[in-house]
């Protein structure tokens, strides 16, 4: 693996009975491993490249999610409460800010869900 530059040599250090030790890390980002018949079949697919895509584009809306979350989400500063005066009603907290924001983050990746399948559709509707 080595000839092919897959891997390489990061360090080497001694282990507990005083022999070099050696310790490997991949120059690759991916590795596959296939059968000779099936590489070159693999070569010439798409699939890996789509399955890739569609990963990366739902990480994408997570993403998308998670810092709409970080936006709106309600931060932690307590304020001191107002003295009023005996005759005055206080008036209820209708909604929670927490869930607020968790509405929000799971309409950003729903809507983004949703948008991610018209995209599909159209793209099939234009390839057939």
């Amino acid at each position: 693996m080595q000839e092919a530059e897959i891997i390489t040599i990061n360090k080497i250090g001694i282990n507990s009975k005083g022999h070099d030790m050696k310790y490997y890390g991949a120059t690759k980002l991916a590795v596959i491993i296939l059968p000779a018949k099936l590489s070159e079949k693999a070569k010439n697919s798409k699939s890996l490249n789509n399955s890739l895509s569609r990963i990366f584009r739902f990480a994408a809306i997570g993403f998308a999610g998670l810092v709409s979350w970080l936006i709106t989400k309600p931060a932690d500063i307590i304020y001191p409460a107002p003295t009023l005066p005996p005759y005055v009603p206080v008036q209820p907290i209708i909604a929670d800010p927490m869930m607020e924001s968790i509405i929000i983050s799971l309409s950003v990746i729903i809507v983004g869900l949703i948008i991610e399948r018209i995209f599909v559709s159209f793209k099939k509707l234009i390839h057939v």
